[in-house]
Order: structure tokens, then sequence, then C-alpha cells
């Protein structure tokens, strides 16, 4: 074959690939896909009210208040009377001061947490910290109704648990410094 005949044959091949390859991009189309994507989520929990099942027994003849709850925002809640509440939205620390008047005394505080966002909430791990300020006191404190990885409160729902002080049963005179005592209870909710 000479080479006329080849520059011919390559000529026509090149023109053929040419044809193919603007047939192809005839063919085909660019796509392009974009998105913009935000994601918005009210986080918000906190307890939603505080009240005592009960008052302290008699002094002579007054009867005494156990004790107040204090939010951390500075809002206090007295115990005057066994029906009264106050609001402590989106606390997430109770202080606890109760006193006490003699053994076997107890008061029950029934707390109501609120979730008020869109976001299922759980106690996380270690979530329930209890601090009394006095450890050797007689007065003690405890939790019932909250469980730490296993309580759960859906976006808009409530979860209700309670505090239970009690003057430990004791014989014999008692310290004066071990009669007082207060707690400070923290919660660390994380999303369910």
């Amino acid at each position: 074959m000479d080479n006329k005949h080849k520059n011919a044959l390559i000529g026509g091949l090149l023109a053929i690939v040419f044809i193919m390859a603007v047939g192809f991009a005839g063919f085909t189309q660019r796509l392009t896909i974009e998105d913009t994507t935000s994601v918005s989520s009210d986080w918000n929990i906190g307890f939603e009210t505080v009240s005592p099942s009960a008052i302290c027994p008699a002094e002579g003849t007054a009867t005494t208040a156990c004790g107040s709850v204090v939010a951390p925002e500075g809002s206090t809640y007295s115990l005057d009377d066994a029906t009264k509440t106050y609001s402590v939205n989106n606390a997430k620390t109770l202080t606890f001061d109760t006193k006490l008047l003699s053994p076997s005394d107890t008061v029950t505080y029934t707390i109501v947490v609120k979730n008020y966002g869109d976001v299922d909430a759980k106690i996380a791990a270690d979530g329930i910290v209890m601090t009394p300020s006095n450890e050797s006191s007689v007065i003690k404190y405890s939790q019932s109704g909250l469980t730490e990885e296993t309580t759960t409160v859906a976006a808009g729902q409530t979860v209700t648990f309670t505090v239970t002080v009690t003057f430990e049963q004791v014989t014999g005179n008692i310290d004066p410094t071990k009669k007082t005592n207060s707690l400070s209870m923290y919660i660390n909710w994380q999303q369910a």
C-alpha cells in the first residue's frame, strides 16, 4: 500500500473518530447537583415545677416550713404550705435547703422535668449528680424516678421524679454540725 492510500485511510479514520466524538458529545449532558441543607433544632430541657408532699411536723403550736428549692437563676421556691408550686423553667440544677426537726422527719419534693425543645432527650451516663454540702450529716437526700441512660423525655413531654429528705434515726446526742445539710442536684441530658 502506498503512502497516498495510507494517508487517505488515516484521514478517513480520523474523520470517523471526529464524527463519533461530536455525536457522543451531542448525546451527553452535564449533570450538576447542588444542595443546601440546614438542620434546625431547639434543645431546651429543664425543671418545670417543684412541689413538696408534706411540711415539717409542728414545733410547739406553730407549723415550721421544711425548706426551699432554689433554681440557679436565683428564683426561690418556699415551702410555706403543702400545695404551693413554683415554676423553675429551664434550670439544670436545683438546690435543696431543708430543715427537719427530729429523727424520722421526712419531706418529699416532686419535680417535673419538661422537654421544651423538639429533640428527644435522655439522661447521660453518670448524668445525675447529687452533691450534699455535708456528707456526715444526719439529713440525707435520695431521688427516685430517674435512671441514668434509660430515662428519656420526648420533645414536648414531661417526666416526674422525687427527692426525699430524711432525718436519720439516731440515738443519743447529735453533733449540731451534723444537723444541717443542703443538696445541689444536677441532671445532664443528652440527645436520645
